[in-house]
């Protein structure tokens, strides 16, 4: 499922700011 690679994305996203 790609909607799992976008949460997990953005999830890193988030933390990495």
């Amino acid at each position: 499922m790609i909607f799992g690679s976008v949460a997990l994305a953005v999830a890193l996203l988030r933390r990495r700011k």
